[in-house]
Order: structure tokens, then sequence, then C-alpha cells
């Protein structure tokens, strides 16, 4: 058994390079470490939190990228920081990291959502209004791409579950469209598929980070079904899809540390927190030391510029993947 003491986690932010008129800042959020030891889960975290930071968090795809350099070529599966809560209220998050969901009465067709067939866990968009429904249903999907300036949205006309869409839209796009930004946009552009019935990339769960973030970043199988075992393990092939394990197991796992900085160019256009794409402002970074105990502006992992606050008794944690700069 691994002792549970934890330490304090630190900031450290730099000022990396001025290019002429512009700020360009460089850097990784999070440094990874590949654990070769069989542990379970809870074993695995008391490990993290004891030698690094936590068990591993993942906001995103870019993420996902650097903590497979780290795996191992003999080994099959690790744990990750995710667990299900089951005593938990299922949330609802959209796919695309950093677009925060907000509740909207009016968005949803009359009585819903009733989680009325099973369990319903995803939503689609029928006649501009959102339904939800079984995740294993098929059917027709929009992908949005924040790096194509000419076209954002791709109907897709071939039916598919929830999850296979969410994987095709994040392999040959950036995501399933998200956010009422995207979604209005998309309508005013007159974007839709053939029958009007088709997956967005609003879904529910009880799953949450071991660190107590709330990233809602998920990169499940395909074939993941939302039963009784509940930690989550990555397969450490190239795709790095997630499954769900018994917590009991013994399994090799991935701690982070955090690398506080991020990369940034006055041309970046990702994602703002409703969906939308917006330019972020210069960024001025404080010197090492600053503990962002007062309101503060930060700007996330992306890029995007917003408003959170921090207090000196930890009761507002901040915000994942990002970066406190001066008020």
């Amino acid at each position: 058994m691994i002792s549970s003491t934890r330490p304090k986690m630190k900031w450290s932010l730099f000022l990396i390079t001025l290019m002429g008129q512009c700020c360009f800042i460089t850097g990784q959020v999070y440094s990874y470490h590949y654990v070769n030891m069989n542990e379970t889960w809870s074993d695995a975290q008391n490990y993290c939190r004891q030698k690094h930071t936590d068990l591993a968090t993942v906001n995103n795809m870019r993420d996902m990228k650097r903590l497979l350099r780290k795996r191992p070529v003999n080994k099959e599966e690790a744990w990750i920081g995710l667990k299900k809560h089951t005593d938990a209220n299922r949330t609802w998050h959209w796919s695309l990291p950093w677009v925060e969901y907000k509740e909207n009465k009016e968005k949803w067709t009359v009585g819903e959502p009733d989680n009325q067939i099973d369990v319903e866990n995803c939503v689609k968009l029928h006649n501009r209004k959102w339904q939800d429904v079984r995740c294993s249903r098929e059917l027709k999907f929009v992908c949005y791409n924040g790096k194509n300036a000419s076209k954002e949205f791709f109907p897709i006309n071939e039916e598919k579950t929830w999850l296979e869409a969410q994987r095709y839209c994040r392999k040959h796009h950036t995501d399933l469209i998200s956010g009422v930004w995207q979604l209005n946009k998309s309508r005013d552009e007159n974007v839709t598929v053939s029958n009007d019935h088709f997956w967005i990339g609003l879904f529910r769960d009880t799953w949450r980070w071991s660190d107590g973030f709330g990233s809602y970043f998920r990169h499940w199988d395909v074939e993941f079904e939302d039963q009784p075992e509940n930690c989550a393990k990555i397969m450490l092939d190239e795709d790095g899809l997630w499954r769900n394990g018994n917590c009991t197991e013994k399994k090799p796992f991935f701690c982070y540390e955090e690398r506080t900085t991020v990369t940034w160019s006055p041309s970046l256009t990702e994602p703002s927190r409703d969906g939308s794409r917006r330019k972020p402002r210069t960024p001025r970074l404080l010197s090492s030391g600053w503990d962002c105990a007062t309101p503060a502006r930060w700007i996330s992992g992306s890029g995007s510029a917003t408003r959170w606050s921090a207090t000196k008794t930890g009761t507002q944690r901040k915000p994942m993947n990002a970066t406190c700069l001066e008020p």
C-alpha cells in the first residue's frame, strides 16, 4: 500500500520569447510519466500524488499525443486519472475541449431531456431543437473544423453511433459540432444532413478526473459501454483509446506533473468557451511566485483569454491547462 500524502501543487510561469511587436509563448502544460509498476487504481493515485502531482489528466488531443509518446512498446494498457462516480449527478459536456455547457431550456424539445429509453446520454438535433437519445443509436452528424478558415462545418450523411461520429470528426476534422455559437452559425449557413436528424457534440456522464479539475475531454473506444467497471485505462497502441476497467486490477499507470506554460501566437483562433473562434489578447505573464490569489485573467492552453478567480484558501481551484495572467 502506498502512502496517500499529496504534495502541494506549484505553478511555474515563464516568459519565453518576444519577437518584434508580437508575443510568442511556447511550452508544455503537463509533463507525463509512465510508471512501470502494477498497482490498483487507488494505489496508483496515491503514488502519483506522493511522487508527482496526480494520476494523468488529459485535456485534449494534444495532451493525448504527448502522453502516448511516453508509452512503452511491450505493454497493452495503463491507468489514467479518470474514474466514474456512481453517486454523482450526470452532467452535460461538449465534446470539443474548453467549450462550456450552459443550461438553456429553450434549446431543448419540450419535455427533453427525458431519459425515456434506457439511458440517454447523447444528444441529437432535430428541427433546431435538442433531444437526448441512446449513444448507441446510429445517426448522421456534423463535424467542426477549426483549422479550415474557408469552411468550418462538414455534414456527414453516413450513420454512426455517437462515439463513432466523434472519432470520425476528430480524425478528419477537429471534433463534433459543439457549443451554441457553432450551432447557430451552422444554422445561419444552412448546414444540415439529409433528414435533419443528426448528432451534436453534447453528452453527459459521471466520470471525473482524480485531480478534481473539470476537464470534459473523453477519448473512449467506440465499443465503450458505461458498465460497472469504474476506472479508465488507456490502450497503449497508436490510437490510445480508453476503456473502463475494474479498479482493483493491477496495471502500470501514467502520472503527470504541472509545467505551466502555453503555446500562443497572434494568428491562433481556436474555440473559446462558447465555441466561437476568437483571437486572444497579447498575454503578459507574471514572474515566478505569483499565486493567483486574487481575481485574475487566465489564458487556456488553446490561447483563449478568459477571466477566472482563485482564492488563497483554495476553495476555487485554478482552471485546467491554463496560465495565470496579470489582473
